[in-house]
């Protein structure tokens, strides 16, 4: 895990990274140009990180509310 959270913290898109409860180990909040960009940073990338068997995806459509 500490290997995994070093490297992911170098990937300039990945906004935050978040340890989580449940299912999943990390939730990853990424910013791209495009889901093409997307696609080909979890090919390259992503998917190549330490400890990483799969990859699940989720997009926002749009944003309801903001923090103040």
């Amino acid at each position: 895990m500490d290997e995994f959270e070093k490297m992911v913290a170098t990937i300039p898109e990945v906004a935050r990274c978040y340890v989580t409860s449940g299912g999943w180990d990390y939730m990853l909040e990424i910013f791209t140009e495009s889901l093409a960009a997307f696609e080909q940073l979890s090919n390259r990338h992503l998917t190549q990180l330490p400890g990483v068997k799969r990859v699940r995806s989720r997009f926002a459509l749009r944003e309801i509310s903001r923090d103040k």
